[in-house]
């Protein structure tokens, strides 16, 4: 820690009573304080003022050598001696508090009840011995912030805690930049949201902490100027800590700070950042360890419900209850894929918790299926899930631009029992996204026909009739490369129209007939007869349910 000499704002927050009020807020606590004084109870009140001291003063004892009982005289004449600030106890005037902001002296309210004597001793032995007292300050305040974590006080205590002890406002970030809890910001114009816009983005925090080791960035502190318009008018810098833990980034934490403040950390605050990312940490592991195992327990029950003949409904019903889900209400099955998003699947449930989503889930192959709850009363379509997913698609690959995010989309289902058909549903609208798909999010409204088909697929005479059809004619085609599978699609989506199909593939008409006539002799179909072409269609259709 950067020890240096004794300010007014250290004195503030790490020996000023909890309770303190600094009634001047724009008065420079960064000044030095060489001395603490008590006032006598009699004349003089302060027999020797060399300059620089901070001034405690009682309220009840002002009256015996001040004839008006009034601070704000006491203040001009301590201000002639070059005190550093006052500290008062017991009523103030209005009058004292306008004569500290015209003198520019610094003024607190101590609350009633705390021993002047005492708050004089310990600000002389954080004067004498200070680099002792800041760390005894430090090692509890570590002690404090464990015991929040332990009593599950969670990020929220934590910020609050932090924003006590320095006086300015505290941020914890997620690993992707966003806000999780702040403390001391409700000032912000515009809210969290504008707060937010105006942070250094994800992509600075991490290219800060590029190359460092998990222990060098968990004693790492950064500062960075703010923009101009920053939404806190009183702050134009931020300091920055990573929180680490299970050897990676899990999060930021900001301590935000005021205008005028010098570049270098004060030791209070480069205590806050450090000590409170560890907390955040602790928290982390904390929550994780028991979310993993709750996680586990979660996971097992859906595979139980999927694997189980639902008898008796009621009885999900009430197990899903006691972990936390509401069965009895309509849920859509999810089946996701991803590409380049770490910590995967993690990141995905952060984004749909902070969105006030709680859902079941389980892992499949490289696949996780998601059940999501959905509102009764919505419609049909569920056109507000598929929005849902559209914007979470965009919220996490605009942090890392070459990543992938695939989701197929189920119908909504409203009893237990057809939660796996809601599933088979999501599974086939994930495979057409990743064979087809324009866009990164399929429901199975998208597939059209191939709703219908998908029903089919589970009757063997089905694929019995897809081989026959057409097998013959795929392995013709990867052996001699004559692209009769392409000819077959282009006719079909051409209406069967030559002219047209041989201007879509670009060939001579000759060349397509020689094609056509091609797929006749090894399929025997005749293509000018409706059944038998509807039947190579259907064939078509279908391919795409097997390769």
């Amino acid at each position: 820690m950067n020890l240096t000499a004794t300010t007014l704002e250290e004195i503030f927050h790490l020996v000023l009573p909890v309770g303190t009020e600094l009634l001047t807020p724009d008065a420079n606590l960064r000044v030095s304080v060489s001395w603490a004084c008590s006032s006598r109870p009699s004349p003089p009140a302060f027999p020797t003022l060399e300059g620089g001291e901070l001034a405690l003063i009682n309220m009840e004892d002002l009256r015996v050598f001040e004839a008006s009982g009034d601070l704000g005289n006491v203040i001009s004449r301590l201000r002639e001696a070059a005190i550093s600030g006052v500290a008062a106890q017991g009523r103030l005037s209005r009058n004292a508090r306008e004569t500290a902001v015209r003198e520019s002296v610094p003024l607190f309210a101590i609350p009633d009840g705390v021993s002047l004597l005492q708050v004089e001793r310990d600000i002389i032995r954080l004067i004498v011995d200070r680099s002792a007292y800041v760390l005894q300050r430090a090692s509890d305040l570590q002690r404090d912030l464990n015991q929040i974590t332990l009593d599950g006080g969670g990020q929220k205590a934590i910020a609050a805690q932090i924003h006590h002890v320095t006086n300015q406002p505290f941020l914890v970030l997620d690993d992707a930049g966003h806000i999780v809890t702040a403390a001391g910001a409700e000032r912000a114009r515009g809210g969290i949201a504008s707060l937010q816009a105006a942070l250094p983005n994800v992509m600075r925090l991490r290219s800060w902490a590029v190359g460092k080791s998990g222990e060098e960035l968990a004693n790492s502190v950064e500062t960075w100027e703010l923009e101009d318009r920053f939404p806190l008018r009183d702050c134009n810098r931020v300091a920055i800590g990573a929180v680490v833990a299970a050897e990676r980034i899990q999060g930021y934490c900001m301590l935000l700070r005021r205008t005028g403040d010098p570049p270098n950390l004060s030791p209070i605050e480069e205590m806050a950042i450090v000590q409170g990312a560890a907390a955040v940490a602790l928290d982390w592991v904390t929550r994780n360890a028991v979310g993993a195992a709750e996680e586990r327990m979660r996971a097992s029950f859906l595979d139980e419900l999927l694997g189980s003949n639902i008898a008796d409904e009621q009885a999900w019903i009430r197990r899903g209850r006691s972990l936390g889900y509401a069965l009895d209400q309509p849920h859509v099955a999810w089946m996701v894929e991803a590409q380049g998003l770490e910590p995967w699947p993690d990141v995905l449930f952060t984004a749909l918790a902070r969105r006030n989503f709680k859902v079941l889930s389980s892992s499949r192959d490289q696949s996780l299926l998601l059940y999501l709850p959905v509102d009764p009363e919505g419609d049909e379509s569920n056109a507000a899930g598929k929005q849902l997913a559209q914007d979470l698609v965009e919220d996490l690959t605009r942090v890392v631009s070459d990543s992938e995010i695939h989701i197929g989309i189920g119908n909504a289902v409203h009893s237990l029992s057809a939660w796996l058909q809601s599933q088979q549903q999501a599974w086939e609208c994930l495979r057409a996204n990743k064979r087809w798909g324009s866009s990164s999010v399929t429901q199975f409204e998208d597939l059209g026909l191939y709703r219908y088909l998908t029903a089919l697929r589970s009757f063997p005479e089905t694929e019995h009739f897809y081989q026959s059809t057409l097998v013959d004619l795929i392995a013709y085609d990867n052996s001699h490369k004559a692209g009769l599978m392409q000819t077959l699609d282009a006719f079909f989506a051409c209406h069967g129209n030559i002219s047209q199909t041989a201007a879509y593939l670009q060939v001579h008409r000759n060349t397509l007939t020689y094609r056509l006539n091609r797929i006749h002799t090894i399929t025997q179909i005749d293509l000018e007869e409706a059944d038998a072409r509807f039947g190579l269609q259907l064939a078509l259709k279908l391919r795409n349910l097997y390769v």
